[in-house]
């Protein structure tokens, strides 16, 4: 079914080849709380891991021309830890610290389809890209409350921070698929 002419096609789009994506996602997410009394721990932690499947027609023409498929993983882990004060008093506090490391890699491929006027086989690989991408984070924190009085509340806050992502991308061009 082919799209017609402008302005007759100002919102319509050419996918011969029907596109398609898969995503699958689990998240667990934990809290705990305890009082000690004078002080209130918390831990909070994360975890997430996911795909996605892609693929289909990506030149928006009537004919078979490129295509892609797309293959994506992540996974996410995070731990935060919080010591708070729980006086009724004046002044108050938080110390905590938190660990973030998350890891993703993508697979790309763009291939032509059986339309291609400059004689190249069907399903040749035109670029295929690999991405590796991870992080590594954490920080400490602390922060503290001084009520002067009924309307005015002193605050200090510090955070110290180590972060270390690293990113990897290889491409591969045109290879027979």
């Amino acid at each position: 079914n082919e799209v017609p002419f402008y302005p007759l096609n100002q919102n319509k789009v050419n996918n011969d080849n029907p596109k398609s994506t898969d995503y699958s996602y689990y998240i667990i997410n934990g809290r705990m709380n305890y009082d000690f009394g004078p002080v209130k721990l918390t831990s909070v932690t994360g975890y997430a891991r996911g795909n996605r499947n892609q693929v289909g027609d990506v030149d928006a023409t009537s004919f078979d021309a490129v295509n892609l498929t797309r293959l994506a993983d992540i996974e996410f882990f995070t731990q935060e830890l919080r010591l708070a004060s729980n006086l009724d008093s004046k002044l108050n506090w938080t110390l905590g610290g938190i660990f973030v490391d998350e890891k993703a890699t993508s697979n790309l491929d763009v291939i032509l389809g059986a339309f291609n006027p400059l004689g190249a086989p069907a399903n040749f690989l035109i670029v295929r890209t690999l991405d590796t991408s991870s992080s590594t984070s954490w920080a400490l924190f602390g922060e503290a409350d001084l009520d002067v009085n009924d309307r005015l509340t002193i605050t200090y806050g510090a955070r110290y921070s180590n972060d270390k992502p690293a990113q990897e991308q290889v491409g591969i061009n045109g290879t027979p698929n």
